[in-house]
């Protein structure tokens, strides 16, 4: 199972690449526990000197795809016909919400927001999310797209 890529963290839990075998019907963590880096270090050599036989890996859906906290980047207005409503930065104008009106600070409570602008004068189009990560939590990477960056060809 590969559980994330964090070191250290609750002892209670299991972290990084955990071998489990099934057990009255439970999987129990038992034999092998590295992690996605230490696999990557050793090669694909060194892991088959460490495991002969077939290794399947088994990550979660919501693991596996895994990404950085994220926070909301737009302004408020706070004076004018506008004021209360939600600003992009990018362009300097309210955010439209899809039915027409506005999107307010309250929209952005539980969904990520984006917009495409008109700029210059040919009309092109410009994606402008209007959320990005956030720095000052922790910094994360997928452990697929850690697999799919550093360890191309490493399985098969």
């Amino acid at each position: 199972m590969i559980y994330d890529l964090r070191n250290g963290g609750d002892s209670t839990r299991p972290h990084g690449v955990v071998e489990v075998q099934l057990q009255k019907g439970h999987a129990v963590s038992n034999g092998l526990k590295t992690s996605l880096y230490e696999m990557r270090a050793m090669g694909r050599q060194g892991w088959r000197k460490r495991c002969p036989g077939p290794a399947y890996f088994i990550v979660s859906r919501e693991m596996g795809k895994l990404s950085y906290h994220w926070k909301h980047a737009f302004a408020v207005a706070e004076s004018g016909p506008d004021s209360g409503s939600v600003i992009n930065p990018d362009s300097g104008t309210t955010v439209e919400s899809p039915d027409g009106g506005i999107l307010l600070r309250i929209d952005f409570d539980d969904r990520k927001h984006s917009e495409t602008i008109s700029r210059g004068e040919q009309g092109t189009s410009v994606f402008s999310a209007l959320w990005q990560a956030d720095r000052t939590k922790i910094q994360r990477m997928a452990p697929l797209e850690y697999i799919g960056r550093y360890m191309k060809g490493w399985c098969t």
